[in-house]
């Protein structure tokens, strides 16, 4: 692989039973066999490329927590309970020293892109409208 210049190396015909990962030499070897010792595949993969899936696998972590974040706002929303109330409300007495922390509202109205938090308020209402965004963020990604 290294004289070759390759990140990634597929496999075929492996004869390893289960699954699994094993380290060897600065590479990865990644496998998928059968219960026989047969039909399985697998890959080898350098540090370079195993920092870039193991990347892929945050970031596909990150939009799959923001998707049930947006689910569950626009549940709580709709219902307007108490939980409604907490979400959007605003407390009285004073800020806390430092930097403020990033309220769920504003992680989501960046996600779910261009618009304030007053029309992704409004937007909650519609469920169909509400579903779209959603699917449409999850597709762009983080």
């Amino acid at each position: 692989m290294v004289r070759m210049k390759l990140n990634i190396l597929g496999l075929s015909e492996v004869r390893w039973k289960g699954a699994g990962k094993i380290t060897s030499g600065g590479h990865e070897i990644i496998y998928s066999g059968g219960t026989e010792s047969e039909k399985g595949v697998g890959i080898i993969v350098d540090k370079t490329a195993s920092k870039a899936i193991k990347a892929n696998k945050r970031r596909s972590l990150v939009r799959t927590i923001r998707k049930r974040q947006a689910t569950f706002l626009g549940h709580v929303i709709r219902r307007g309970k108490l939980e409604h109330l907490e979400t959007t409300g605003t407390y009285e007495g004073k800020r806390s020293r430092g930097r403020q922390r990033e309220k769920i509202m504003d992680g989501l109205a960046i996600w779910l892109g261009p618009g304030k938090v007053s029309d992704i308020l409004a937007a909650v209402k519609d469920r169909d409208l509400w579903r779209d965004m959603i699917a449409n963020a999850y597709k762009q990604g983080t």
